[in-house]
This record gives C-alpha cells, structure tokens and sequence, in this order.
C-alpha cells in the first residue's frame, strides 16, 4: 500500500457541506487523513451548503456530530511477540457494540500442500455474545491430500441457557 502526502497549496470544494454524508463520512476521512500528516499543512476545505450558517456554527456542529474512530497497530517490544502486530480498533456510532479479541495465526514457513490457504484464526467474543471462534484448515479424510478451512465455535448462551 503506497501512501501520499499533498505537499503543495491544496483547495478542497466540498458541495453539499450540511448533508448527512458529508458530516458522518467525508469530514471524519478528511480529519483522520490530517491527523495522519497525509493532507499537508497548506490545505484549504471550502464547504458549499443549501444552509445560511456561519463557519464557526458550521465548525461546531461538525464536532458535535462527528463519528469518532481510531484503528491503530502496537508492537511489543521483546522477544516473544518480536513482529506480531496488535491491532486496536475503537469508536462510537459505529453499527454495532461488541468487544473481540482476534489473533491471526502466522502461515508456516513451509507448506506441506501445494494449495492457497487462508491463515488460522481464534476469535474471543467478550460481549455481548459471549463466546470463541476457531477457524483452521485440516486434511481431508480422504485421497485427494488436500486442506480444507474447519470451523469450531463455542457460545455460552447455547450451552449453559436453562
């Protein structure tokens, strides 16, 4: 993935400034692409609305409304986690309230079967269905030697409701 930065004098024309689209998904892109040093520090944002407001009334109701969301990677610096990424996704408005804990398996450095496979996972479901998620590929029981993705799930609901 390549990332660029605007370097020279940029103006962004955004019409229809007061929509709902605007203020739930352009605005918030356009500040994380900011807060990233992606939009550069010579970049002017020029909204065009139905609305008669001021940019100061508009400013505020932006920051009001505005969906916040981080989505960041964390290293561990030691030699047991050396290079396993730790991804940490949080925010508010988002479509549904939930908390997970996800670990992807590294793909082993030799593969035994000539074939593309997707990588081992474990899901921790913390709320709100409390439960875990084992995805892994196994040899079929049969001649062709090939992998195929298992599925183990676990769910305290289905198994202790009473």
């Amino acid at each position: 993935m390549t990332t660029s930065t605007v370097t020279q004098s940029t103006t962004i024309v955004i019409f229809g400034a007061s929509c709902n689209l605007t203020r739930r998904k352009l605005i918030p892109s356009l500040c994380s692409l900011f807060c990233k040093g992606r939009l550069g520090s010579e970049v002017n944002i020029v909204g065009i609305a139905r609305n008669n407001i001021s940019s100061e009334e508009y400013g505020d109701s932006l920051v009001k409304r505005m969906e916040t969301f981080e989505d960041f990677r964390l290293d561990i610096e030691n030699w047991r986690w050396q290079g396993v990424p730790f991804y940490l996704r949080s925010g508010k408005a988002l479509n549904d309230k939930r908390t997970e804990i996800v670990i992807q398996f590294r793909r082993p450095p030799h593969l035994m079967f000539d074939q593309d496979i997707s990588p081992n996972i474990l899901a921790i479901q913390v709320q709100p269905d409390e439960g875990l998620h084992l995805e892994f590929q196994a040899e079929a029981p049969d001649e062709k030697m090939e992998l195929r993705p298992v599925d183990l799930e676990f769910h305290c609901d289905d198994s202790f409701s009473g």
